[in-house]
């Protein structure tokens, strides 16, 4: 037994080093004021107190009431299981069929530095492109408003890319008004018959969570279409999906 609990100790010692030097980085590499980057330094607290708890109290903790001890490990079991769940679901996602033949394809904004794309809008843009060049007959929706620290819109800004890389301005359809995911598939759905074969383009992480809302929106024949992520901020978005996810479904757009 003491082994196990040896063992827990230092992976909670492991996942506070972890999230201490992750949000270092985030905040020289991205900006130390971005207000996600200090759900990493929370953990790190957390974790510390977790490891010391079971270092320093374990004994005290056994000394607790049955009831109260059974009723944490049931709490802590059932936190475990609901992450464990919607990590499974965000990682696995949606993705289309090789063989679908989409009407649409939407690519669901995201920032826009001056008026480029970031690389995370980049990398949707690729992916989106990759199947536009070899399904001719499928148009383009571009989607994303422009935000107060953008010069252009986040469609304007992808569709400017398509043409520069060979699809033609007439498959390209532009939705400039939305401000957030839910905005952009509302938006979108007004332009195209709900029935419409539909792919979303979008980030790995984000894809599971974006044709779940299409769906509830009233999307009926939709899919993902999923763009790589930026690699150092992989943690950082499958963590800040999870909780995305959770307020969704809180809030009923699942």
């Amino acid at each position: 037994m003491k082994k196990i609990v040896n063992g827990i100790q230092y992976i909670f010692l492991f996942i506070a080093i972890f999230s201490l030097l992750y949000f270092i980085f985030l905040s020289v590499k991205l900006d130390i004021f971005t207000v996600f980057n200090y759900f990493w330094l929370i953990l790190t607290v957390i974790s510390l107190s977790i490891f010391f708890v079971f270092k320093y109290a374990y004994e005290s903790l056994l000394s607790l009431p049955k009831w109260l001890k059974y009723g944490i490990e049931i709490i802590v079991l059932i936190g475990c299981f609901i992450f464990i769940l919607i990590e499974a679901l965000i990682i696995h996602g949606n993705t289309y069929p090789k063989d679908v033949e989409a009407d649409y394809v939407i690519i669901l904004g995201a920032k826009v530095n001056g008026s480029r794309p970031s690389l995370i809008l980049q990398y949707r843009i690729e992916a989106a492109f990759e199947y536009l060049s070899i399904h001719d007959n499928t148009k383009v929706i571009v989607s994303g408003g422009k935000g107060a620290d953008e010069d252009v819109s986040e469609a304007y800004a992808m569709k400017t890319d398509l043409i520069s890389m060979g699809i033609d301005e007439n498959r390209i359809l532009m939705e400039d008004k939305s401000t957030n995911t839910v905005e952009n598939l509302e938006y979108t759905l007004k332009l195209i018959d709900a029935k419409s074969k539909v792919l979303i383009t979008t980030s790995d992480f984000h894809c599971f969570r974006a044709v779940a809302l299409a769906k509830n929106l009233g999307y009926e024949n939709v899919y993902g279409n999923r763009a790589k992520s930026v690699w150092y901020l992989i943690p950082t978005n499958y963590a800040r999906e999870f909780f995305a996810v959770v307020k969704d479904f809180l809030f009923n757009n699942l």
